[in-house]
């Protein structure tokens, strides 16, 4: 992180805090999740990793970034705290509230404007290949495929490939929503025994299965364009001293539009997070 944009912001660890028209004085201790997932968000703001017009589509993701910038940490935490229902310990003493926010970095997932994907996502089955429009579960995928695609919802995408394999993101997404060739089945409404028995106990049966032990090929909308603005992995990777060891193929994968941005530690008690210039490191390459 260079120094200049470390001077535009730097959030102390705890806070005491009281609301504007308030006889409660908040104590908040273990503050370093959401203080390192806020930070990193706004330098992602600030650095225009993410548009504008995608922190606006939140009012308080767009509230708490201008706290920040201002300054008023306090504030900003506080308010993502009670708004978006992050967990803490309360221990409540007359007019003092001491709360323990000891937590993980996923309580940046308080902004699902970030996280969540660009558009719907459904999947569609093939015909069975063995019976075609003749399979009896025929009707079953039909319905399945039509009520798929009336879903207006954005799920949350919780994958990102790992920079060290070679493997595109629609590679890595065909593989995340099984899309392939699988067998013609549907889930049994209840279990039934086969013919196979374990110990003497009857093995159940999960799923119905195609008379003519049939296939389906899945497809689903899901591309690169269905991607999230901010995408996050976890993984053991080694021990760098330094932001030149680590290995360029990591901070700006091949044959994608991402960046490495943030890195975030963790060392059992604390977090820590590095905002990473793309501009600067596009200089070593």
């Amino acid at each position: 992180m260079t120094l200049d944009i470390l001077k535009q912001s730097a959030i102390q660890w705890s806070y005491i805090y009281k609301p504007k028209n308030s006889n409660v004085r908040y104590h908040v201790v273990n503050t370093c999740p959401i203080d390192t997932s806020l930070q990193m968000i706004y330098f992602l703001w600030l650095r225009q990793f993410v548009p504008h017009s995608i922190v606006e589509k939140d009012s308080l993701l767009l509230k708490a970034l201008n706290n920040v910038r201002k300054r008023d940490y306090n504030k900003a935490r506080h308010e993502v705290i009670v708004e978006r229902s992050l967990p803490h310990r309360v221990d409540v003493c007359g007019n003092v509230e001491n709360w323990n926010c000891e937590g993980d970095f996923m309580d940046y997932k308080a902004f699902p404007s970030l996280f969540k994907s660009n558009g719907p996502i459904y999947m569609t089955w093939g015909d069975c290949s063995k019976m075609g429009e003749n399979c009896p579960f025929h009707n079953y995928f039909q319905y399945q495929s039509r009520r798929s695609m009336t879903v207006k919802s954005k799920p949350k995408l919780h994958f990102m490939p790992d920079p060290r394999k070679k493997e595109t993101f629609q590679e890595r997404i065909y593989l995340d929503f099984e899309v392939n060739l699988c067998s013609c089945k549907k889930r049994s409404p209840i279990k039934v025994a086969n013919n196979e028995a374990e110990d003497g106990v009857p093995v159940l049966n999960e799923f119905c299965y195609c008379p003519e032990n049939g296939m389906r090929q899945a497809h689903t909308t899901a591309s690169f364009s269905s991607c999230p603005w901010v995408m996050t992995f976890c993984g053991e990777f080694p021990n760098y001293s330094t932001l030149n060891e680590i290995p360029k193929a990591v901070l700006m994968p091949p044959k994608t539009h991402y960046f490495l941005a943030s890195i975030i530690l963790y060392d059992g008690g604390h977090f820590i997070g590095l905002s990473l210039d793309v501009k600067i490191l596009k200089e070593f390459t």
